[in-house]
């Protein structure tokens, strides 16, 4: 049972404030170990409304701004009991350094009656409501229920978008991770969910950011297994294993999904070509096509957390597919004004991506942190593809088009970044570099023959400032971008300035106006740069591996083409 301490605390002032905004500030201990208690939610509540909330920092402090008057001032952490004191604030007021004592129950009871959002300088802090835990299985059901604005939710395959479609970065305790990951969360072991609508450069590019912030546990382990299968199309499925045990300052985490598609699609298609010589219609009319793939993928994380003053992450990932029937294979018929022609496209592939990432936080006083983060991966993806049109019969056409491709990929890279952040009240500042290199290789076998190679280098330090002034925030940011390309012998070195302004503006209820401006830089793929050709059809060629450049042209007519000639280079961007 929940249990709540009440003090009555008046505080006296010999001189009348002549300004109504005053500050309040404390700092939050265990009452046993005398450590500080990171985290912690501070709310200031007046008529049973909450006026003000904030959490404390990596000492234990916080502080939040209010006009003179009585309140209760809550303190609370999941595992420790709930503090109410009776304030009479005239003018600033420290009251000092408060000790929580743990709760009589681990976890579970001792959680925020409704939900409450902290604005800070660069993101969101959420504090799920009882209702909120209660309803949600793991971390992304939870987020579901959390109904976050400009956030959605797939509910076919958890995956996290923007209402613009574009992926949410997920993390959690600062670390990057899967949905999968997330899934595995028990929802008693969320303290918060930071939310981050307009991320640093430190993110990446990302367009949005969850970071679950999980309480670390000493002992004990957890066990979950989920899975879907699909009534009207039993070909898809969607199934999940996780297991965790915790011992001491460590923590090891393995997870495994499978998630087969096995489905027959029909493809209707009109397509006009246009040559020099005239011009092709095709009317295709497509017949039952399979298509079926198992994607498995498996992690194994180890975590080190020494308190709030490191933490250690080192994650083993390996995401593996087999395709036995692509997305793009059909079976069809094609009508032309004078010809009919019957049409087998069909493409196998597999591909296994195993990596390794080590991500290192370091907290420092007065709110500054250092981040350490080096990932080695490597990409090996094979494709085979045979294409087949023949006459139908009675057509007066006899010519057959035979296309068999296959390819091999083999991609290493390496990143590794450093950053700093120091944070204020209103402002933050990031200061970083990071560091990516790349090997790529491509084997071509079929029709086209060949063996291509390319290394890439690509170095960027950046400096971010963000401030924040009631519901106006902008970010301006500043930064330095070298790309360094050999291929086929040839080399080609740039450098890019890559300056960046957002502002944003909340006029709440979910209306907001955002504007992003920025210059970015463009690091061509090897499919780019290749000037290998292969046969896609009849009428089409592509250029490089797949998704590379495909041209029109007329097979019998196609020419050896030259090399592409692309540059690294800078592009301006905006979005309103």
């Amino acid at each position: 049972m929940k249990h709540s301490i009440f003090l009555a605390v008046l505080f006296c002032s010999a001189i009348t404030a002549t300004a109504n905004n005053a500050r309040i500030s404390g700092r939050i201990k265990d009452a046993t170990d005398k450590s500080a208690i990171i985290g912690a939610t501070v709310l200031l509540i007046q008529d049973t409304m909450q006026i003000a909330g904030t959490t404390t920092d990596n000492n234990g402090k916080f502080s939040l701004d209010a006009d003179t008057g009585n309140y209760i001032l809550e303190l609370s952490y999941i595992g420790y009991e709930t503090i109410r004191m009776a304030l009479t604030v005239n003018g600033d007021t420290h009251i000092g350094t408060i000790q929580m004592q743990e709760g009589a129950t681990e976890l579970g009871e001792v959680v925020v009656e409704s939900q409450a959002i902290i604005q800070k300088v660069d993101r969101q802090i959420l504090l799920p409501s009882k209702e909120q835990m209660q309803a949600s299985s793991d971390g992304v059901s939870l987020l579901q229920n959390l109904q976050i604005p400009r956030i959605v939710i797939s509910p076919i395959d958890n995956s996290v978008k923007t209402l613009s479609d574009e992926s949410v970065q997920l993390r959690i305790n600062g670390v990057e991770a899967s949905t999968a990951d997330v899934k595995a969360i028990n929802p008693k072991d969320i303290i918060r969910i930071e939310y981050h609508d307009q991320p640093g450069v430190r993110y990446n590019g990302a367009a949005a950011v969850v970071d679950y912030i999980v309480k670390h546990r000493d002992t004990g382990g957890s066990l979950m297994l989920a899975g879907t299968n699909g009534l009207t199309l039993p070909g898809i499925g969607n199934y999940y294993l996780a297991g965790k045990v915790h011992f001491g300052k460590s923590s090891i985490q393995a997870v495994a999904t499978y998630a087969p598609y096995d489905i027959y699609w029909t493809r209707t298609n009109n397509e006009t070509y246009h040559f020099s010589t005239g011009k092709i219609e095709n009317n295709e009319v497509g017949e039952p096509t399979r298509y079926k793939t198992y994607p498995i993928n498996v992690s194994l994380n180890y975590n080190w957390a020494n308190g709030d003053k490191n933490m250690l992450n080192i994650r083993l990932r390996d995401n593996m597919a087999y395709t036995p029937y692509g997305p793009s294979d059909r079976d069809s018929r094609l009508f032309q004004p004078t010809d009919s022609f019957e049409i087998h496209d069909h493409d196998k592939s597999s591909s296994q991506s195993p990596s390794l990432d080590i991500y290192y936080q370091h907290n420092l006083p007065h709110k500054q942190h250092l981040y350490f983060d080096v990932v080695g991966t490597y990409i090996n993806t094979h494709s085979d593809r045979r294409f087949r049109q023949t006459p139908l019969r009675g057509s007066a056409s006899t010519d057959t088009t035979d296309v068999l491709s296959r390819v091999r990929g083999d991609k290493w890279s390496l990143i590794g970044e450093a950053i700093y952040e120091k944070e204020w009240e209103n402002i933050m500042l990031t200061v970083g570099a990071r560091h990516n290199q790349q090997w790529v290789k491509n084997t071509y076998w079929g029709n086209t023959a060949a063996t291509v190679n390319m290394t890439t280098a690509e170095t960027y330090a950046f400096a971010e400032m963000r401030h924040r002034v009631d519901k106006f925030s902008y970010v301006v940011g500043i930064g330095v971008m070298h790309t360094l390309i050999d291929q086929a012998g040839q080399k080609q070195s740039n450098w890019i300035a890559r300056p960046q302004l957002t502002m944003s503006y909340d006029f709440g209820k979910g209306r907001f106006w955002k504007y992003k401006g920025y210059v970015s830089g463009y690091q061509p793929s090897l499919s780019q740069l290749s000037d290998i050709t292969q046969q896609i059809d009849k009428y089409q060629m592509r250029r490089g591996k797949r998704n590379g450049i495909v041209m029109a042209v007329q097979a019998c007519q196609s020419q050896p083409l030259g090399k592409l000639q692309l540059r690294p280079q800078a592009y301006y961007g905006r979005n309103l």
